[in-house]
């Protein structure tokens, strides 16, 4: 869920908690669940568009979720 980040880092969020981690911290958390086996699908929801008019947010996503990706699937 998109809304758990801080607003200062992604502004495509509807109600950001008070306490949320960085960006950073969200790409170390979602390395650790794709890193585990267990883990066959990630949902992205709560991405507010209309808050995200330069696209910013929904570029650092798309980064943060692929690089995760790429580091999570064995490379042959």
């Amino acid at each position: 869920m998109i809304d758990v980040f801080r607003g200062a880092d992604v502004s495509a969020v509807y109600f950001p908690p008070r306490r949320r981690p960085n960006l950073s911290e969200g790409t170390e958390m979602l390395g650790a669940l794709l890193r585990d086996n267990r883990v066959r699908i990630v949902e992205i929801s709560e991405y507010a568009s209309l808050r995200d008019l330069d696209q910013a947010s929904v570029h650092k996503l798309i980064a943060m979720f692929a690089g995760s990706l790429q580091k999570a699937i064995p490379q042959n």
